[in-house]
């Protein structure tokens, strides 16, 4: 059965099942209705933020700032009408973390950095989330996550949960550790185009269907059983060889005439150092594969922007190119086309109808999204 197929089923079943849930169904429940001067929480408590209340600025709880205001007592969260939860709102340094197991966002758009990193949450229902900050819910007791409109995935915002299952239908880019050591066996990524360093090390995963990824880095999944990679129906890698025809427990390398691409550590026929039935233990890492792309790169100058900026790539094949411009939501707000040749161009980012805030920039060709860059507008 391809995994492909199981996803999506599961992936459906998560997503009407987490529609019904309200995590924070909390006890002891106090009322914030001023966030410029938060009230002192002395016993375990779920707090809740006034209706009027749409942003949770930085630190709000941070432990090392303000330990006089007791986050560590915080139990839980409810917020409905919150947005924008801002860095280290929640997070909990002190021994043993914090206390927070529930959340309630059901609008919130952003969680930033290291939110809520060192507490106990298990399940999370963030359907409108585009964007999580590095760390945020790092060291958590997380076990199963679906967030149907996250577009990107920032460096260890996941990492050392015990995720088993993970759907993330809309994610375009997983960074650095996203997922490091957790329990995933399931994986759901038909969008993602680029997985970064070290993002599905130490996981569970023994079948990779990724369908329009252009990059994976080093180690990206290491130390995980993985027996079939297929990327995409122009690029499949049917068959896993061994590295030097030696094999050591689950750990494969795949090779195709386009590149190689290493999934974990192998043995080596090296006669010294630590040696395994005569041959050493060492480490491969590679940079990459390089599936045969339409294009070699993408880049956005300046970044962030205060005028009109530059797309810079280069082309291997002429062809008609799509440059989507998108906001966090992940709405085109216009488009750019054109017939370009073989060879290294430069196309006019117009940014003056465009707001301050984040963007997306799609590069599409043949009806496929073919790489993407983040940029920023400040005005």
């Amino acid at each position: 059965m391809r995994i492909s197929k199981k996803s999506f089923i599961v992936a459906i079943i998560f997503a009407i099942s987490f529609s019904a849930k309200m995590n924070a169904d909390c006890t002891n429940t106090l009322v914030i209705t001023d966030i410029t001067n938060p009230p002192v929480i002395t016993e375990p408590t779920c707090i809740k933020f006034d209706e009027s209340i749409t942003e949770i600025p930085e630190r709000l709880y941070y432990e090392l700032e303000y330990p006089e205001r007791g986050g560590k007592n915080i139990t839980g969260i409810i917020g409905e009408n919150i947005i924008n939860i801002g860095i280290e709102s929640f997070c909990y340094w002190g021994m043993g973390g914090g206390q927070i197991a529930e959340l309630y966002l059901p609008n919130v758009i952003n969680i930033e950095e290291r939110a809520f990193m060192f507490n106990l949450i298990t399940e999370l229902n963030l359907p409108n989330v585009v964007t999580i900050g590095g760390l945020a819910f790092r060291n958590n007791l997380i076990t199963e996550l679906y967030l149907p409109n996250v577009t990107s995935m920032e460096v260890f915002a996941f990492a050392y949960n015990q995720i088993t299952e993970l759907f993330l239908p809309n994610a375009i880019t997983i960074d650095h550790g996203a997922f490091i050591d957790n329990q995933i066996t399931e994986l759901y990524l038909p969008n993602v185009v680029t997985i970064r360093e070290g993002a599905f090390a130490d996981n569970q995963i023994a079948e990779l269907y990724l369908p329009n990824v252009v990059t994976i880095e080093g180690w990206a999944f290491h130390k995980n059983p993985i027996k079939l990679v297929t990327l995409g129906t122009d690029f499949t890698i049917p068959t896993l060889i061994k590295a030097d025809s030696t094999e050591l427990g689950p750990f494969y390398a795949v090779k195709t005439e386009e590149a190689d691409l290493i999934l974990g550590e192998f043995v080596l026929p090296e006669r010294d150092g630590n040696k395994w039935n005569g041959y050493t233990w060492k480490s491969i890492t590679i940079l990459g594969i390089a599936e045969n792309s339409i294009a070699t790169h993408l880049t956005i100058s300046p970044n962030p922007t205060y005028s009109d900026a530059i797309i810079s790539f280069c082309l291997l094949e002429s062809c008609d190119i799509t440059f989507e411009i998108c906001d966090v939501l992940g709405n085109v707000l216009y488009a750019i086309s054109n017939f370009y040749d073989t060879g290294e161009h430069n196309e006019t980012l117009n940014t003056s109808d465009l707001l301050s805030g984040n963007y997306l920039c799609r590069m599409l060709a043949k009806n496929k999204q073919i790489a993407s860059e983040k940029f920023a507008v400040v005005k």
